[in-house]
């Protein structure tokens, strides 16, 4: 069973709307990221803001009031703050308008940490997120400013604003990843138009419609990709004709010795010579007088395949049994030396073909099977107006040789009944092959090669 192909559309899609998911997912988690980072930058913008007020009040007035409240706690010298800050925070690296901050879970604080140990900032419970900001008033004075924040204010702070970002995000996300679907199909009907115009063109090409112009295909790949298609279809076309003219030259040439020899052999039977007295002469000279009617008969046939033309040679009544027996000894050299039995079953009837045809495809059947059975048996039945030719053999590997070895004569065959309207089938079965032509135009009642 062959595999069905997947869609092209359909995989582009998909990656697409993989790829549209993949930045939409990076997107969220960036997002957040600068959440995160938009919160400390605002707290430090606020501070700065409120360090830069009280400056002015200071240089005025150096008593003036620290700014508090709330969550903020200023301080104007390192030692009036509380030590534990000193522990978390390396106030060394403290710098003009800069913000440090420490965030940890209250599970992961230990008991001792100084995080446990400022119960003035954060209502006698563990400080989970502290920021300091350090501001440099003069040369030697600094200011600074702590922000303590408890877990419950933490969490609600942050579970607004997450929720708040997030379902943003989400909202966003899923609006633009359906307009990325909707301009990838759009975009994908759009480029798929011109290759389903260049699909439907490359099944209407023949022969005859090799040189009318191509259609509109909108883009240069595709136009490119038909003129290959065009120029090996011409290749094609160059080829068999040359082959048709070579085979119609052929054939046309070797009328003139058949006709001579067949000229020949009626001077020897007026004269006498040819002899019909049932002698070994005899049966020789009547297969020379037979086989030239054979080669008269497939130059014909091999110059009416050549032509264009379909209309068939002239049919005529012909005996079944009479032709096949004739085929049979023809070839019954093919089985000298083999154990092969031979069969012949409803040959009664006759039917009204072209009598070359009909003879070249029969032949080409027999004389396969002969050639290539080498013990076994052949079996030539007639069924209505099918003939079947079946073959096998006792030996498995027989089968290979045929397979590989039946080629030219197999090939005449279907050509003929193609061109014929015949019905030709050949299967192959345990040890040989079975061959079945119709010479019926109607072929409802063929029968089948099993």
């Amino acid at each position: 069973m062959q595999q069905v192909k997947p869609s092209f559309n359909k995989r582009l899609l998909a990656y697409i709307a993989g790829f549209a998911t993949l930045l939409l997912f990076f997107y969220t988690l960036l997002t957040i990221f600068y959440l995160d980072l938009g919160l400390g930058y605002g707290l430090q913008f606020q501070l700065e803001g409120k360090a830069n007020t009280y400056r002015k009040a200071y240089l005025s007035d150096p008593n003036s009031a620290l700014p508090q409240g709330g969550e903020l706690f200023t301080y104007r010298d390192i030692q009036s703050m509380p030590k534990p800050l000193l522990e978390l925070f390396p106030i060394e690296k403290k710098k003009h308008k800069g913000l440090m901050h420490f965030v940890e879970s209250v599970d992961d604080i230990p008991l001792g940490h100084p995080a446990t140990r400022l119960p003035e900032l954060c209502d006698n419970k563990s400080c989970q997120m502290l920021f300091l900001y350090t501001y440099q008033l003069e040369k030697d004075e600094w200011l600074y400013m702590v922000v303590a924040k408890e877990e419950s204010e933490l969490f609600q702070v942050h579970h607004d604003e997450l929720n708040r970002v997030l379902f943003l995000s989400i909202g966003i996300g899923i609006a633009l990843l359906v307009l990325i679907l909707i301009f990838a199909y759009i975009l994908l009907r759009k480029v798929a138009k011109p290759i389903n115009a260049l699909t439907d063109w490359a099944d209407q090409l023949t022969l005859k419609n090799l040189n009318d112009p191509l259609p509109d295909l909108r883009y240069r790949e595709l136009t490119n990709l038909a003129m290959q298609m065009r120029a090996s279809l011409k290749k094609v076309e160059d080829s068999v004709e040359h082959e048709r003219k070579f085979l119609a030259n052929a054939s046309h040439e070797l009328r003139t010795p058949i006709a001579v020899q067949q000229t020949n052999i009626s001077l020897l039977k007026k004269l006498g010579v040819w002899v019909d007295d049932g002698s070994e002469s005899a049966k020789a000279q009547d297969r020379i007088y037979r086989a030239s009617v054979n080669m008269r008969q497939l130059t014909e046939t091999l110059l009416w395949l050549s032509r264009d033309f379909q209309s068939l040679p002239q049919s005529k009544p012909v005996s079944l049994l009479d032709l096949i027996n004739d085929l049979i000894e023809e070839n019954r050299y093919l089985l000298k030396h083999k154990l092969v039995d031979v069969e012949i079953e409803n040959m009664g009837a006759n039917i009204e073909v072209p009598q070359s045809l009909s003879r070249i495809v029969l032949n080409n059947l027999i004389r396969n099977a002969f050639q290539y059975t080498h013990q076994g048996f052949v079996k030539i039945k007639m069924l209505d107006n099918n003939i079947s030719v079946m073959n096998q053999c006792s030996y498995s590997d027989e089968i290979n040789d045929q397979e590989s070895s039946f080629g030219l004569g197999l090939a005449l065959v279907e050509q003929i009944c193609a061109k014929a309207g015949w019905d030709y089938r050949m299967q192959a079965i345990e040890g040989g092959y079975h061959s079945v032509v119709s010479f019926a135009s109607d072929s409802a009642n063929q029968e089948s090669p099993n």
